[in-house]
């Protein structure tokens, strides 16, 4: 039998004798569902002694939906314990504790305390600092409920992914590595969502551009389309002087066609230069922009700069 086997054995054996009676006789004679409740209970115990844990668990669920009695919890958290599911096992065992109270049979109190403390040993916890309040917190895809998030959240070691929404707000999703009987703090701060226009800045919004960057690509158009104009002007100048030349070099209007283009094309290059020089500096700004977003969304309690974890738990810093 493995160690944790033997913790619910312990538990479950000093119940053999009390399963008879225990569901039943804190309870009113003639009241509905008790029996059944009992024979359910007592049907576990059985599965429990036969090690069917899984089996045993569902009829201990079904026991307790009937009647709530407090050891019905101790099987439950027993028997996820051995089952591997270590957070709800905790939960139970915990509820197990409160509601038994003092009158409680000391060595399952004591069996209960020293599973839960090897289930601390074995699973980690994520403190969730959450604003604003109201905002749909889920952790590995699960929804938390509004009161999970006042007390830190137990979780298998391993990685997890926390995602927090509001609608009108900026989505936050983290995903953090959890180790055996540490602690990670996360400090979540939904920013509102940047209202977008109509039009050219709603698109470039879209996708995911910018106006640095889209007034960049703007001058690298106009650079392009310029310089193709100076090239056909250019070589329109070139056949018209060839043309002058050709005749004597004498046609006024010739001439004229020869300085008019080759202006054109003096005007064209000055524009493809302009554009290409404006292009380089915004994609300079945009870069050093982009650089600087990360530093401001951790000021605003963004993405922390660093989480150093030790054995005794994990520090967050900003």
């Amino acid at each position: 039998m493995t160690r944790l086997a033997g913790t619910v054995g312990l538990g479950f054996g000093l119940l053999v004798s009390l399963a008879a009676a225990a569901p039943a006789a804190a309870q009113p004679q003639g009241r509905a569902g008790v029996s059944e409740a009992q024979r359910l209970f007592e049907q576990g115990v059985e599965l429990l002694e036969q090690g069917r844990y899984d089996e045993a668990l569902e009829r201990f669920v079904e026991s307790y939906g009937l009647e709530a009695q407090p050891v019905v919890l101790l099987n439950i958290g027993m028997c996820r314990k051995v089952l591997g599911d270590l957070p709800a096992a905790h939960d139970a065992l915990e509820r197990y504790l409160a509601e038994a109270g003092v009158g409680a049979h000391e060595e399952l109190v004591s069996s209960a305390h020293q599973a839960l403390a090897e289930i601390e040993l074995s699973t980690g916890t994520i403190v969730l600092d959450v604003d604003p309040p109201g905002a749909v917190v889920t952790v590995d895809g699960g929804a938390l409920a509004a009161a999970e998030l006042a007390w830190p959240l137990r979780v298998l070691p391993g990685t997890h992914v926390v995602e927090v929404r509001q609608e009108g707000r900026v989505a936050d999703r983290r995903t953090i590595d959890v180790g055996a009987g540490s602690e990670v703090q996360l400090v979540l701060r939904l920013l509102p969502a940047a209202p977008t226009t109509d039009g050219g800045a709603a698109s470039a919004a879209d996708d995911g551009m910018s106006g640095l960057e889209l007034g960049a690509w703007i001058g690298v158009g106009a650079a392009a389309a310029a310089g193709v104009t100076a090239v056909v002007t250019g070589s329109l100048g070139l056949v018209s002087r060839d043309d002058f030349v050709a005749g004597g070099a004498t046609d006024a209007g010739l001439r004229q066609e020869v300085v008019d283009l080759g202006l054109a094309t003096d005007v064209m290059l000055g524009v493809a230069a302009a554009g290409a020089v404006a292009a380089l500096v915004l994609f300079l700004l945009d870069a050093g922009d982009e650089e600087q977003r990360p530093a401001e969304a951790a000021e605003d309690g963004g993405e922390p700069t660093a989480v150093l974890a030790f054995p005794g738990g994990v520090v967050v810093t900003w």
